[in-house]
């Protein structure tokens, strides 16, 4: 079934980007099926698949972040503090840093009329992005690489990167993850990344990137150290039902089980977490190289 998907996916995506010219700052340079290598054209080029460091997406004022969160508009009141909080962030890092614009974002499973209802609470007045009010252009948008939050059902705009709604949210039930990615996939340029949040697992991150994903985060690896589990790109094992650690990274390699169950909770924490990181980017660099060989799914 993914063999078929994949080639259909494949055929559908080169004639739609045929037909549509590329954005700004994303490429797309080799396909297999509907798994892609690309380049986010930002500061410092992003090769994708890439994986996102959640700590870091706030942090603009700091450090050079590529890819930033402009915040929830939960968090603001108004469409003027979000519009200027935006301004700033853009005056700061420049065009060439990627911001996920103010959003609003809600479970998959919230009925489409309460976005709007919620926006009509913090301000009657407010337009907050084309998913709210499908008819008219954002107010709060930006010059540069933008991304915006895409949700089910509801009109979208034009974007570098579209963030996959509640994305986390469907782990758990994967027919509707891939009817909501279909849904993305078909109302969004197929130029554009895409970004599912909370989600990716060394386990599964193969699976995530045939079906097209471009860009995941290290949120579920970083909770799963502070949880003791130890990843694998096979499964994941909690700490202390094993007999030995099978990684040999440099995390790994001068410790061994005993050594890290001795270590307060913080301190092993931390180093779980570098670990589980380290996986990831292994894991994710072996699916890359599998994509420019074309064989992703064997």
């Amino acid at each position: 079934m993914l063999k078929v998907f994949g080639d259909f996916y494949q055929t559908f995506t080169f004639t739609y980007e045929y037909l549509h010219p590329m954005t700004d700052y994303f490429e797309v340079q080799h396909r297999d099926g509907a798994a892609r290598v690309g380049k986010l054209l930002l500061n410092t080029p992003i090769r994708t698949p890439h994986i996102i460091e959640t700590g870091k997406l706030r942090k603009w004022n700091e450090g050079n972040n590529l890819i930033l969160d402009a915040g929830s508009l939960w968090e603001y009141g108004s469409k003027e503090n979000a519009k200027e909080h935006l301004d700033e962030m853009r005056a700061v890092v420049g065009d060439d840093t990627l911001i996920i614009l103010p959003h609003q974002s809600f479970p998959p499973a919230a009925p489409g009329d309460v976005a709007i209802k919620a926006a009509d609470a913090l301000d009657p007045n407010l337009n907050l992005n084309l998913n709210l009010n499908p008819g008219i252009d954002p107010i709060i948008t930006t010059s540069g690489a933008i991304g915006t939050t895409f949700r089910a059902g509801q009109k979208v705009r034009k974007s570098d990167l579209y963030v996959m709604e509640g994305a986390g949210s469907l782990e758990n039930n994967s027919r509707r993850f891939f009817n909501t990615l279909l849904e993305l996939k078909n109302s969004v340029p197929a130029d554009t990344a895409v970004y599912a949040p909370n989600l990716c697992l060394p386990e599964n991150a193969a699976i995530l990137v045939y079906l097209g994903i471009d860009i995941v985060d290290d949120t579920r690896v970083v909770i799963a150290a502070y949880n003791d589990i130890y990843l694998t790109s096979s499964g994941r094992f909690y700490l202390d039902a094993l007999a030995e650690l099978p990684c040999k990274c440099e995390t790994c390699a001068h410790l061994d089980v005993k050594d890290l169950m001795a270590m307060d909770k913080k301190e092993r924490a931390q180093r779980l977490e570098k670990h589980n990181k380290n996986v990831l980017r292994t894991e994710l660099a072996l699916v890359r190289e599998r994509i420019w060989a074309g064989t992703l799914r064997e």
